[in-house]
């Protein structure tokens, strides 16, 4: 046991990752022989996958509303709440318009539906009938019933019935106070039971992805392998470039100790495809391996599981070119201009479970007349395209949270450097947040 835990959590986590793919093809080719134990080992398999899932998403709800509202009261003034709200909220609309304004670029230059033969499925309006337009996005904000908000994961309505309860508990001073202890004695609560959480990552890594590499269909994919081709290298040429830029040029901070440190929650993304599940796993990498400090990485990544979705953004513009390059609409400068705004509207209104951003793709392709068809042709691989796009989701609350917090003077940077404790060890000791106190 000793040696398992001296090996960093990343590591662990990242081999996970790479095993369950190799096991996950070879029992599907196994399946395919004719094996009734592999095809029963994959089902399995599969549940343990689905119970780290399920615990990982009992974690979200409380952690956010916790650490948010403690998050508040720690910072105290309301200037000092607007600081940190002003530049999350610039850093992650930037990136997001960036990632929009990409996909689009990489549609028109490499057109994948050009010559695409959309073979006209039935119409499924169902697929684009849930969402949302656009005031109702704005209404979302209020949570009319915080507990059904909790009740249904909405980090946003979380994040925003916590931060004004923080606000109200700094207003009610001394009667305020005793709350305020209960509540942060119950963050820092979670937070050791989401490191516990977190070290069952290996094996929960494991398993989702086994059982999403036995039931890949190979076949599926291909007639779309240049849109997953250019999807998957936007997404690593935006991690790289902007990403890189922001904390290596920007923050001055080295980008290769960044990628060592995201490991963990870019293998959670990849594996459950939900923003919403990352978030426990993104709080402990960026205080754990960054030094970022509590009240500020509460804040930020409870704020980006909703607000920064540049993978989507990206997706929902290059879904929307091509849909129309394989119907044959013509797209005029203003339509690529309303492609990126819909897009980058359409992604910050979707929700953080696998799947949201395909639903909400009918925005865009409605926006510019193309058909709906498009969500129907693009269903059957939308796990494997939901992949990326989660995972630089992910890696955007990362790199958004680490420069706020140096900002912000809320970044250990002897941490980041690794001249102080080791990365990912398991929280045992008190969090960054404590140790700048």
């Amino acid at each position: 046991m000793n040696l398992w835990l001296r090996i960093p959590l990343s590591l662990r986590v990242f081999a996970g990752l790479l095993l369950g793919v190799a096991a996950g093809y070879a029992l599907q080719i196994a399946a395919n022989g004719g094996s009734h134990l592999a095809h029963d080992a994959v089902g399995w398999i599969k549940v343990a996958g689905d119970f780290f899932t399920a615990l990982i998403k009992m974690l979200v709800a409380p952690l956010v509303f916790l650490t948010v509202t403690a998050a508040v009261v720690s910072l105290g003034s309301l200037r000092k709440i607007r600081g940190i709200g002003f530049r999350a909220v610039f850093v992650l609309l930037i990136t997001t318009i960036i990632a929009a304004c990409v996909g689009a670029g990489l549609g028109h230059v490499f057109q994948p539906g050009a010559g695409f033969d959309p073979f006209a499925p039935p119409s499924s309006p169902m697929l684009g009938a849930n969402a949302p337009t656009v005031a109702e996005q704005l209404l979302g904000l209020a949570p009319e019933n915080p507990v059904a908000s909790m009740a249904r994961g909405d980090v946003l309505q979380i994040f925003v019935f916590a931060l004004l309860f923080g606000i109200g508990l700094n207003f009610a001073r001394e009667n305020g106070a005793a709350a305020a202890r209960a509540l942060e004695g119950a963050a820092e609560a979670l937070i050791k039971i989401s490191g516990g959480v977190m070290e069952l990552a290996p094996f929960g890594v494991f398993a989702l992805m086994l059982s999403a590499a036995a039931t890949f269909d190979a076949e599926a994919l291909w007639p779309f392998a240049k849109l997953a081709a250019l999807l998957y290298a936007g997404c690593a040429a935006h991690a790289l470039i902007v990403y890189g830029g922001l904390v290596r040029i920007i923050c001055n901070l080295p980008f290769l100790r960044f990628l060592g440190g995201v490991l963990t929650p870019f293998a959670v993304a990849v594996s459950t495809t939900s923003s919403n599940a990352t978030v426990p796993a993104t709080m402990h990498a960026v205080e754990r391996n960054f030094g970022v400090s509590n009240r500020v990485a509460s804040f930020v990544v409870s704020l980006g599981a909703t607000l920064n979705k540049d993978g989507t953004a990206m997706f929902l513009a290059l879904v929307g070119i091509f849909g129309a390059q394989a119907y044959g609409v013509a797209l005029t400068p203003a339509s690529y201009g309303i492609i990126i705004a819909m897009a980058v509207l359409g992604a910050i209104g979707a929700a953080g479970v696998p799947g949201a951003g395909l639903i909400i793709s009918s925005l865009v392709l409605s926006a510019v007349n193309v058909p709906l068809e498009t969500i129907a042709l693009l269903a059957a691989i939308d796990r494997i395209l939901d992949m990326p796009r989660t995972a630089l989701n992910v890696l955007g609350d990362c790199s958004a949270s680490v420069a706020v917090a140096k900002w912000e003077n809320e970044l250990d940077r002897d941490i980041f450097r690794g001249k102080k404790g080791p990365m990912d060890e398991l929280v045992t000791d008190e969090s960054p947040a404590k140790q700048q106190a």
